[in-house]
């Protein structure tokens, strides 16, 4: 398979990702894709960026990067990605391409590099049955090359921490929490079925995409998420919390909370 996609002049080349890519594609990620204001390198998106080109990911491979490299320097100037998921719309399985970790180098900015790969990355969306594209990224930027704000992502009520009220303190409490293990893998994915039930649109996660959730990302990953099982006081698991690993300014964020059939809500008295 060649590597070289298109040469785009003035000594930049167009080319497949490969896996010697992750340590330099790391560092530039790093580097671009971090606030304005930031003065040190984004180690998290390095950690992403690492973790998506090592392999273990059940969907990617390093292959199915971009990269816009300056071939006299043979530096990284621009680069981006394509995720394959499989959504879920009524029940009804749909080929969802995402392409990830867009960004160029300040210095070679409003040349047409994106649009070069996001052509690139359509072509091969098309490829593989993809039945839509979706990207998670700022509006007005990428409208440019097709996309509308289509789903609202993320969001969910805010509590202020004044406004939660202590529990009082129990000897043995009726719940506790634990992290999730690699035995607990098929619960999840039960789990995760039954709450995919009760939305129209949802993207289901399988014992693979579980797996690398829990084992394949590092621990300052951009995008890792703790997961804790909550289990009954006998030890059974009975419902699954997954959580930020990290504040977010003075925000805590929650991103998943199921509990399985036949489990109450309800704090028991």
């Amino acid at each position: 398979m060649s590597e070289a996609l298109r040469d785009l002049g003035e000594g930049l080349v167009l080319r497949r990702g490969r896996a010697a890519d992750a340590e330099a594609l790391a560092a530039f990620n790093a580097d671009v894709l971090r606030p304005q204001d930031a003065t040190e390198p984004n180690a998290t998106m390095a950690a992403w960026t690492r973790d998506l080109f090592t392999g273990r990911h059940p969907t990617f491979t390093p292959d199915q990067a971009t990269v816009v490299e300056h071939r006299p320097s043979g530096a990284i100037v621009s680069s981006a990605l394509l995720i394959s998921q499989t959504w879920s719309f009524a029940g009804v399985p749909i080929r969802v391409g995402q392409p990830e970790l867009v960004g160029t180098h300040i210095d070679y900015r409003g040349r047409g590099l994106v649009r070069a790969q996001f052509e690139v990355l359509h072509r091969w969306s098309a490829d593989r049955g993809h039945q839509l594209q979706a990207i998670a990224g700022i509006p007005w930027f990428y409208r440019q090359f097709g996309y509308e704000l289509a789903l609202a992502r993320g969001g969910g009520p805010a509590v202020p921490i004044s406004n939660l009220i202590p529990l009082p303190r129990q000897d043995s409490p009726a719940y506790r929490f634990r992290p999730l293990r690699e035995e607990d893998l098929d619960f999840a994915v039960d789990l995760d079925t039954h709450a995919c039930a009760r939305s129209l649109m949802t993207v289901p996660r399988d014992a693979g995409l579980w797996r690398y959730e829990l084992m394949g990302r590092s621990a300052d990953s951009a995008i890792r998420q703790e997961m804790r099982i909550i289990e009954s006081a006998e030890g059974d698991p009975v419902g699954l919390l997954t959580h930020a690993p990290r504040l977010s300014g003075v925000r805590f964020d929650v991103t998943g909370w199921e509990l399985k059939p036949g489990v109450s809500w309800s704090v028991p008295s």
